[in-house]
């Protein structure tokens, strides 16, 4: 799915902060929650899409979860409740 103007723009502005893929840790202070919610989203399946990475790192820790930012983006911008 490719992303509109407002959500290019967007993308722009945090590429040089945040690169393309963002931590758990990026995320859940990006959105204002914890990294339990964030997991807890994921096991609902709900929230934004992310990449499993189950490659071993160099100190053998195992699979880490990445967001990449064009996810994060959508999600910013078209999960936003209108109020009157």
């Amino acid at each position: 799915m490719k992303l509109n103007e407002e959500q290019k723009e967007l993308y722009s502005l945090l590429v040089p902060r945040f690169g393309v893929l963002l931590s758990q840790e990026q995320v859940s202070k990006t959105l204002n929650i914890s990294k339990v919610t964030l997991g807890r989203m994921r096991k609902q399946s709900i929230g934004i899409s992310y990449i499993k990475n189950t490659s071993k790192g160099k100190n053998g820790e195992g699979s880490k979860i990445l967001y990449p930012l064009q996810n994060v983006v959508r999600y910013l911008t078209e999960n936003n409740v209108i109020t009157y």
